[in-house]
This record gives structure tokens, sequence and C-alpha cells, in this order.
């Protein structure tokens, strides 16, 4: 279907998508979130409200129904982003357990001040970076090394004018996109409170359903504040670096060696040739 493009300036009532009749969510987690936010003191939705609620529920249940990418003008958004924080800002502090649902834990700290997107990067990229990793340990996901500010700038190949993330960096983790010879599996992270990025995740959930903990960055280049490698072969790489180191070690001084990843990632990453092949 051919969706009608929004208009420049967003008209809103005194309260943000605060209409109890909307069906635009059609789960109970959409009729739960307009309760717990505005019972008792409903309000009509405008005409405005009502076609965003409508285009969201469309792209939310299927991102390929529809000609997004004109229709979902976000950008007129972003002036009521301090208006309207509960809806609209992903930095909001959410429920304990809305914000911990999904969540990674790691050696990085401030990880859940940040959302996420699974994306890919140019071999050539990432051997460039390594040098100036951190360790940021390793999980069932085969996190191993961090870039913060690393200075570079990821584009969506997506067709839309804006990028998905989540605030889930578990959720973030399967969506890794394709990897092959020339190109590994990252995550990348921007903070939530970015000025682009829009709507808190539990607004985004009641809508669909899928609890995937979703924000939508207005634009499509993103200058990420982090990136965690989340290729499985980086990490198989290391650990028969580390396993190779130990044996060695072992033959010179008669003794069992244990050497733990975060010390030898200090020097490996200086050292050594990334050599990923196709799974």
């Amino acid at each position: 279907m051919k969706l009608k493009r929004l208009i420049k300036e967003f008209e809103a009532g005194d309260k943000l998508f605060a209409d109890r009749g909307n069906n635009a969510g059609t789960t109970t987690n959409w009729k739960n979130w307009i309760e717990k936010m505005y019972a008792p003191d409903y309000e009509p939705n405008t005409e405005d409200e009502n076609k965003l609620l409508t285009l969201l529920s469309a792209y939310l249940e299927n991102p390929d129904a529809g000609d997004f990418g004109s229709a979902l003008d976000l950008k007129a958004l972003l002036p009521l982003k301090k208006k309207f924080p509960k809806v609209l800002d992903p930095s909001v502090p959410t429920t304990a357990r809305e914000l911990n649902k999904g969540l990674v834990s790691t050696e990085y700290p401030g990880y859940d001040k940040h959302v996420w997107r699974g994306a890919t990067m140019k071999l050539s990229t990432l051997q460039k970076l390594l040098p100036k990793g951190e360790w940021a340990g390793s999980t069932a996901h085969d996190w191993s090394a961090a870039f913060v500010k690393p200075g570079i700038t990821y584009k969506s190949r997506g067709s839309y004018g804006f990028t998905s993330f989540s605030q889930s960096s578990a959720q973030a983790s399967t969506f890794k996109g394709k990897y092959d010879e020339q190109r590994v599996s990252v995550i990348i992270g921007i903070k939530n409170t970015h000025p682009k990025l829009l709507f808190t995740p539990g607004f985004m959930n009641a809508l669909s359903r899928y609890a995937e903990y979703e924000t939508l960055f207005v634009g499509k280049d993103v200058k990420p504040d982090i990136i965690i490698i989340n290729d499985p072969r980086i990490i198989r790489q290391m650990l028969k670096d580390v396993q190779a180191a130990e044996e060695e070690g072992y033959k010179e001084t008669g003794t069992p060696q244990l050497i733990k990843l975060k010390d030898f990632f200090s020097t490996w990453k200086l050292t050594t040739k990334l050599k990923p092949t196709r799974e």
C-alpha cells in the first residue's frame, strides 16, 4: 500500500496519544499503557496523532508492508520531545521490569544508558580499530572488544528516513546482519539521550505484538558512541590464540598456564591479523 506523507508540523493536543478509543494498538499491552499513562483523564487524538499511530502500528507489525520511508516523517515530532518525554524520550526511566528484561550484563559500564543496533562492519575497518579496543568481557553473545568514540559513521542500508535501535542489547544481538569474509558482525550503541531518538521502548512495546524495546533514530547516518564486536568467529580466533599461548607457556615452564582473556587482549589487539571465514 502507498501511505500518505505526514504534514510538516505535527498537531498534538495537551496530551499525546491519550485517546482510549483509538484502536491502533490492538494488544492488551496498548490498552494497559493508555490506562497507566492517562486514566481517568483521556483526550481525543488529533488527526495527526491518529495517522501516526496507524503508521507506527503497521511498521511494527511488518516493516516491509508499506512505503514507510516517505510516510513516517518523524522530524516533526522532535520539537515535541521535551513536552511529551514519557512518550518520546527513550532516556526517561522505565520500570525495573522493562529495564532489566533482555539486557545483557557486560563489563562495559553504562551499557544500560545506551540503545543498540545489530550491524555489520567492513573487516578492514575493524582491523584499523582493533588496537584502540577495550576489553568488554565475553557472554553468550560472543562479545569481546569495545570501541568507545570510534570516530566513524554508520549508514543504514534501509530506505527509511529513520534507523531502528533497541534498548535491549540482547535483542540487538539477534539482528546481526549478514557477515562474510569481508564483513564482521557488531553491535553499535548510542546514548539514549541523543536528541534525534524518538519513542520510549514501553510505548513501542505497547503498540506491537513483539517486545523488542524499540526506539527510532531520525536519520540514516549515525555516529556510534560505542561499537562492540559481536562476531563469533572473532572470539573463536582469540580463544584459539589464548589456548596456543597457554600450551607454549606450559612447554616452557612445565606448569599449567591460565591466561585471563582481559590481559591477553591488551597484547593480542596490537598484533593479530583478523581472519574470519564464511560459516
